[in-house]
């Protein structure tokens, strides 16, 4: 992804939680696990920004191997 396409991405996401918060807080229980799902994106979305930041700055090759190498320095 691109840096604008990421920005985007965390926008639109940032909206859906926002609305999704609102519905959870009136006591719709669907809401409540949706609300769950897309924080657990938003997590797994700031660690493949976190690897490809690390990848890049650290030298690893762009490829599977170079990320998952770079994942495991990151988070162990």
């Amino acid at each position: 992804m691109t840096a604008a396409s990421d920005d985007l991405y965390q926008h639109q996401l940032r909206i859906a939680l926002n609305k999704i918060a609102i519905d959870a807080s009136v006591g719709d229980f669907n809401s409540k696990l949706l609300l769950e799902r897309l924080s657990q994106e938003r997590i797994r979305q700031h660690r493949l920004s976190a690897i490809k930041r690390h990848v890049q700055a650290n030298g690893y090759p762009d490829t599977l191997r170079g990320r998952t190498e770079a994942m495991n320095d990151l988070f162990g």
